[in-house]
């Protein structure tokens, strides 16, 4: 399949450079230089393809979705996170705080909407609010929440611990 493409790609932009320029000495080294990227294209893109990516490292919204599915609460959850799409993949009937309506103060902020369970991840450190606010290593180091890590990521929970209490189950 590669080689069709790469013999597409050898004829279309040869064919290109005829239609681009007539000069005879482009006409002379047209040809050479469309088979020479051609190779390269055969040659880096599979290297490039096996290369590892984020998916690779198991950390996906899917997978942290996932982990975050196993929880069962009895206790009402407000749940707080930044980033693209978790809420599509969580089945728990959790109530999303929406990262959109976060203003500062962020502590106030939390406290007013009943935050009990933040994800803490990449999206949430560099969300603007949150990026350059000292309030966040407050809400990080409070000994009202606990971290909890999630299998094969980096990022975390902060719940707090009256909610912990509430644990049903976790597949």
């Amino acid at each position: 399949m590669i080689f069709i493409i790469a013999f597409l790609l050898i004829f279309l932009s040869y064919e290109l450079s005829l239609c681009i320029r007539h000069d005879s000495q482009f006409e002379k080294y047209s040809f050479p230089v469309s088979v020479i990227s051609a190779l390269l294209f055969i040659i880096i893109i599979p290297f490039r393809a096996g290369s590892v990516s984020i998916h690779d490292t198991d950390c996906t919204r899917i997978h942290t979705a996932s982990e975050l599915n196993k929880f069962e609460f009895q206790t009402k959850i407000n749940f707080f996170a930044v980033g693209p799409g978790i809420m599509t993949f969580l089945k728990n009937g959790w109530t999303y705080v929406s990262d959109e309506k976060l203003q500062a103060p962020v502590e106030e902020f939390f406290r007013d909407n009943n935050v009990n369970l933040i994800l803490v991840n990449n999206y949430f450190f560099n969300h603007p609010l949150i990026i350059n606010n000292n309030e966040i290593e407050n809400i990080l180091n409070d000994t009202d929440f606990v971290q909890i890590r999630i299998a094969g990521c980096d990022s975390y929970l902060l719940a707090r611990k009256d909610i912990l209490t509430a644990i049903t189950n976790y597949k």
